[in-house]
């Protein structure tokens, strides 16, 4: 089956002109939306001839960890009193007195719990007490058995 042939028209300046004005509508359109824009503005900068910048780094300050402190005085077999703090024990309390003004310098907003057993010399219940004040705790507080 042979397709009829239609000859080809010349182009004319008459059919151009729809897609000329389609186009600049759309110049149109794009300048008048693009007015509306914030302007951007180039940063101010003073490089070096070599290309790096010197800058200052900002280091974030990290908050103190929250943590609860501990203290269970026990009476060994022996009979000597000693101090588990956080599941460390201490039968030095020159050690202990150390390792909580450590504490108290990284984070004397933790509260300190004193769980004391019955058979602990009141001497030394008092001694561990006054260690944590002197290392300036907010907040030094005993624990008790509910009944």
């Amino acid at each position: 089956m042979k397709v009829p042939h239609q000859p080809r028209r010349p182009l004319d300046a008459s059919s151009m002109t729809p897609m000329i004005d389609i186009v600049f509508l759309l110049l149109i359109f794009f300048i008048i939306t693009a007015s509306g824009q914030i302007s951007e503005a180039l940063l101010p900068a003073d490089l070096s001839a070599a290309g790096t910048v010197d800058s200052e780094v900002i280091v974030p300050e990290l908050e103190p960890l929250a943590l609860e402190i501990w203290l269970k005085l026990t009476v060994n077999a022996q009979g000597d009193t000693e101090v588990d703090m956080n599941g460390t024990t201490y039968r030095d309390m020159d050690k202990l007195k150390s390792q909580l003004l450590i504490l108290a310098e990284l984070g004397p907003e933790n509260p300190v719990i004193l769980d004391i057993a019955s058979d602990v010399p009141f001497g030394d219940t008092v001694n561990v007490h006054d260690t944590c004040l002197a290392a300036h705790f907010d907040s030094i507080s005993f624990a008790a058995d509910a009944e």
